[in-house]
């Protein structure tokens, strides 16, 4: 049972002419009964077409199942296609059940309803695997992937290599307690908090390479923009410096704003999004560390220097700019080891991190990369890393004529959320792992 016509090719006149039989293989959406009359809407992957049944143009068997055959469950329908008032139907002549919906759920998944309401949350992440089907979901998740696929676009018309790092690993990027430790047949590893020690190894090799994959974090944070598990676009490449990086993760930002208009324009519309020019009018200004943080405490917070910026620091520095900004130099002691100390200002780093306005808090983070084996040493011993054997392939890396090099990281899940204007980042993911969940699936 090769599924062979969708409702996009009956829905459009070119492809069905008026008066083809065809075969509607879908889901019932919704049913209206007129006495001797009865309309389905079914849907499937492609769209919705209604569905005219006449109790004189069917047996009454097919036309009792008809209008009793609960929604949502999945049927096919032979019948002649017309056009009226610009609207195609289908005038159904037999009607078979392909199966039947018997979990009533409710909200019915095809029905409508608002998703974001935080009420909603709990009831719809214990059922996500039949709430994918929602028009939402559908819609937020077809946008992802097409994302994914601009961003590889991206990848490959500027001379990146995409390259494959592994999901356990033994050395985690921050300490042992905020990675999630698993047992692989008695010996400690961990999931992946990020793919840099590997791509950072490949980057000696094709000096330009890109990974797409998930990162697990242990810590149990309960924003709005945090999962413990998240998709991560990472890139590394050789012979650079942090505003070469920078420019590269505007340039990227600056092709998805050219592209996706046009590759989501059927997705952002039923999603209402719209790209904010000002979000993409680069270069984006910066701001160092140290103002920064002299801004917001001149604005009540209590942050001081040697520590993040929270996310209400960075929702009152947005106030300063019309659309995302960089904070320059973030301190040593918050950063891993992996990255390059300031010459100038050795209490921080030459990373960036990009923020995004109105509450989105952190996009991307960048970074020169240590290639020095001395400098590599001591940041190792700052962070108590320095001769434990997990990282010994890091070490030997730089020891193997290391050269200068940079990266950036980039959440997925926080990209979407701002591109769509999506409340929680749980939705922009299919089966969401937050803090303080149980997980369902």
């Amino acid at each position: 049972m090769l599924k062979k016509q969708y409702v996009r090719d009956l829905l459009d006149l070119t492809v069905t002419p008026d008066g083809t039989v065809v075969e509607a293989i879908g889901w019932i959406k919704s049913r209206r009964h007129h006495g001797r009359v009865a309309f389905l809407d079914v849907v499937d992957s492609t769209g919705t077409i209604q569905v005219v049944a006449r109790i004189q143009s069917m047996s009454s068997d097919d036309y009792d199942a008809f209008v009793s055959t609960p929604v949502e469950s999945a049927i096919r329908i032979m019948g002649t296609i017309v056009t009226r008032d610009d609207q195609r139907e289908i005038m159904a002549e037999t009607f078979e059940i392909i199966a039947r919906d018997t979990l009533n759920l409710q909200p019915q998944p095809r029905a409508g309803f608002d998703i974001f309401d935080p009420k909603m949350a709990g009831h719809i992440t214990a059922n996500k695997a039949v709430y994918l089907r929602e028009p939402h979901y559908m819609a937020i998740l077809k946008f992802r992937a097409k994302v994914m696929r601009v961003v590889r676009e991206w990848f490959e018309l500027n001379g990146f290599l995409e390259f494959d790092a592994p999901i356990l690993v033994l050395a985690p990027l921050y300490d042992d307690s905020t990675a999630m430790k698993i047992d692989v047949h008695g010996q400690d590893a961990f999931l992946t908090q990020c793919a840099g020690f590997f791509l950072e190894a490949a980057t000696m090799a094709f000096e330009r390479v890109y990974n797409m994959g998930p990162s697990f974090r242990g810590e149990e944070s309960r924003s709005k923009r945090h999962l413990k598990e998240y998709w991560h676009i990472k890139a590394e490449l050789a012979f650079g410096d942090r505003d070469d990086i920078i420019e590269i993760v505007e340039n990227l930002l600056s092709h998805l704003y050219n592209r996706l208009p046009e590759e989501c324009a059927e997705e952002m519309e039923y999603l209402g999004a719209t790209l904010r020019p000002n979000d993409f009018q680069t270069p984006f200004p910066r701001i160092t560390y140290e103002d920064a943080v002299a801004h917001v405490q001149a604005k009540g917070s209590d942050t001081v220097l040697g520590v993040g910026i929270s996310s209400k620091d960075e929702e009152e520095l947005a106030k300063l700019f019309d659309g995302p900004f960089w904070v320059m130099g973030i301190p040593r002691n918050v950063e891993p080891f992996p990255y390059v100390i300031d010459e100038e200002n050795p209490t921080v780093t030459k990373v960036a991190d990009l923020i995004a306005p109105r509450g989105y808090g952190e996009l991307c983070g960048v970074a020169e990369k240590i290639f020095e084996p001395q400098m590599l040493d001591e940041r190792m011993g700052e962070k108590g890393k320095l001769g434990d054997s997990r990282y010994d392939f890091v070490v030997d890396v730089h020891k193997a004529a290391c050269v200068p090099h940079i990266a950036f990281g980039m959440g997925l899940e926080r990209l979407l959320r701002w591109l769509l204007d999506i409340p929680h980042v749980r939705d922009t993911i299919p089966f969401p792992r937050s803090a303080g969940r149980n997980i369902n699936h």
